[in-house]
C-alpha cells in the first residue's frame, strides 16, 4: 500500500457553526494546558480547555510518567518552582497519592525533593482543579485547523469531536498541544529537531506488578537490569534495545513499578504513520522486556503487566520561533532574565534519535553519558572540567510569544527554544510553569483588549506571585 500519492480530492465548502466563545481558549489538556486554563480562569477570564484524550494530564496520565522533578535549586537552599503545581501536590497529599523519593533507580533526579505521583489520582485532581476554577472543558476533541482574519491574528479554531465539526472563538489562544498543532495550523514558523532535523525519540511507559522489591532494587542498583536487556538483540526483530530503562516504585505498593521502558528511534510523532508504528513498536518492546526480566533477573520472576500507557510520550517535535529563543548556554549558565516567568534545574537531557546513547548535562558541571554499550560514564562538560556555579536556570516570557502572531501564545515543549535547550525544559514541572505564565498573560491581554506581547511583564510576574510562584 502506498502511503502518499499525487492524487487529490476537492472537499465541498461548508459553513461551520461557532459552538462556544471565550476570552481565552487553551488547546491541549496536558500539564501545561491545565495550568494555563486554571491560571487564566483565576485571573477572571472566561476559559475553554480542549483535550484530545478522555482525561486531562497528558504525559502524566495518558503516558503514565509518574516522576515530577525537584522544585528546589540544586543545592536545595531555595524553592524555585511553585504556584498551581503546589496546589496539585497538596491535593495529592490529601489523597496519600504522592511521595518524595531519593530515586535510586534514576541517575537524573537524585534528590529527595523530587516526587512520585499516582497517575490515576492526578486525573481526579486535575478534574477538580479546572472545575473549581470555572473552566469549560471539551474532552475527546481535536484541533484540526485555524481561521485567520489576517496573517497574524486567529479568528477561530476548528475542532472535531463526537458532535462533528465546529469552530471555537476566543480573544487569545494558548497552544499547549505539545506538538504545537494550533500554531502549525496558524502558519507560525517552526523548527524541528537538531541541525539535521533529527528529533529525540519518543518513549512508552508500563506499570508492572508482583516484583520482589528488595531483589529488584538491588538489581537496578548494580546495573543488572539494563545489562540483561543490552546483552542480546530483541528476539522479535533482531534489533538492539535502545533505551536506558528507569522507573519509579508504586505509590501504594512497593511491589509495583512504573518503567520508562521503550524508546522508538527514527520517529517523528507529527507523522501519523510513524506515530502509529511507534505505538505498536513500543508495546512489542515492553513485551520483550517483561519476558526477558522474568527469565534473567532475580526479583522479577513473577512480574506481570498492570497497564501500558495509552499513548507514547514524544520528547520533541515542533518548536515555534518566538520573541526570544532559549539556548543551551542560557540553561547551563543560569542566565538572568528581567522577564523571568519560570525556573528549573532539570538537566539538558538528549537521547540519540537513531539508536543507543544518551547525554545528560547537569547544572553543577557534571555530565552523564550512556554509551552504545550501555555503560554509564560520568565526566564534566565544562571546558576546564571545573564545577559550574549555576544553581538553577530561568526562562523568559518571550519564549511564549510566537513571531508575528497577535493573539496566540505557546506553552509546554513547543515553546521557542533550541533543540538542546528543549532537552531541559520539556519535563512536567517546567511545562506546568510555562502553562501558568501563558494563562496569566493571555487573561490579562484578553481582559484589557491588548495582545500578549503588549502585556507588561511585571503584571505577569505579579500574577505568578499571587499563585505562589517564587520569582
Amino acid at each position: 500500500m502506498k502511503k502518499k500519492t499525487e492524487k487529490y480530492l476537492s472537499e465541498p465548502a461548508r459553513k461551520v457553526p461557532v459552538i462556544i466563545q471565550a476570552d481565552v481558549v487553551v488547546a491541549g489538556g496536558g500539564s501545561s494546558g491545565v495550568c494555563a486554563a486554571v491560571a487564566a480562569a483565576r485571573q477572571g477570564a472566561s476559559t475553554i480547555l480542549i483535550e484530545k484524550n478522555g482525561c486531562l494530564g497528558g504525559a502524566c496520565t495518558g503516558g503514565l510518567v509518574s516522576i515530577w522533578h525537584s522544585l528546589y535549586s540544586i543545592d536545595q537552599s531555595k524553592k524555585i518552582i511553585g504556584g498551581i503545581i503546589d496546589d496539585v501536590i497538596n491535593e495529592l497529599r490529601k489523597r496519600n497519592a504522592i511521595y518524595n523519593t531519593s530515586d535510586w533507580y534514576s541517575s537524573i533526579a537524585s534528590d529527595k525533593t523530587s516526587y512520585v505521583v499516582d497517575t490515576e489520582a492526578v486525573k481526579l485532581v486535575f478534574d477538580e482543579l479546572v472545575l473549581n476554577a470555572g473552566v469549560t472543558v471539551l474532552l475527546h476533541t481535536y484541533v484540526v485547523g485555524a481561521l485567520s482574519k489576517e496573517v497574524s491574528s486567529i479568528q477561530a479554531i476548528l475542532i472535531e469531536n463526537k458532535s462533528g465539526r465546529g469552530a471555537i472563538q476566543g480573544k487569545v489562544y494558548v497552544d499547549c498541544t505539545g506538538d504545537g498543532d494550533l500554531a502549525y495550523y496558524a502558519g507560525v514558523e517552526y523548527e524541528k529537531g537538531d541541525e539535521n532535523q533529527a528529533v529525540q525519540p519518543p518513549g512508552l511507559c508500563v506499570r508492572v506488578g508482583n516484583l520482589q522489591p528488595e531483589k529488584a532494587e538491588d538489581a537496578f542498583r548494580k546495573g543488572k537490569v539494563l545489562e540483561a536487556l543490552l546483552e542480546h538483540p530483541m528476539d522479535y526483530n533482531n534489533q538492539l534495545y535502545t533505551a536506558h530503562l528507569w522507573g519509579t516504585t508504586g505509590v501504594y505498593r512497593k511491589d509495583e513499578m512504573m518503567l520508562a521502558a521503550a524508546r522508538m528511534v527514527n520517529t517523528d510523532c507529527t507523522d501519523a504513520f510513524q506515530l502509529s508504528q511507534a505505538e505498536i513498536e513500543g508495546r512489542r518492546q515492553i513485551d520483550w522486556i517483561v519476558r526477558t526480566l522474568r527469565n534473567k533477573i532475580p526479583g522479577f520472576e513473577d512480574m506481570h503487566i498492570i497497564d501500558i500507557a495509552a499513548e507514547v510520550g514524544p520528547r520533541e517535535t515542533r518548536r515555534f520561533l518566538g520573541d526570544y529563543v532559549l539556548t543551551e548556554e542560557d540553561i547551563l549558565s543560569g542566565r538572568q532574565f528581567e522577564d523571568v516567568i519560570a525556573q528549573g534545574t532539570y538537566p539538558v537531557d538528549i537521547h540519540n534519535p537513531f539508536g543507543r546513547g544518551t547525554v545528560i548535562k547537569l547544572l553543577d558541571g557534571s555530565m552523564i553519558e550512556f554509551d552504545e554499550s550501555g555503560k554509564r560514564i560520568r565526566t564534566m562538560w565544562t571546558v576546564d572540567r571545573s564545577k559550574n556555579n549555576a544553581k538553577y536556570y530561568r526562562i523568559p516570557y518571550g519564549v511564549l510569544l510566537p513571531c508575528n502572531m497577535h493573539n496566540l501564545m505557546v506553552a509546554g515543549r513547543c515553546i521557542s527554544a533550541t533543540h538542546k535547550a528543549l532537552g531541559a525544559i520539556r519535563v512536567m514541572v517546567n511545562c506546568m510553569q510555562l502553562g501558568q505564565a501563558a494563562g496569566i498573560g493571555a487573561a490579562i491581554a484578553s481582559l484589557t483588549g491588548t495582545s500578549p506581547r503588549e502585556v507588561k511583564r511585571d503584571k505577569v510576574q505579579d500574577g505568578l506571585r499571587s499563585l505562589g510562584m517564587p520569582i
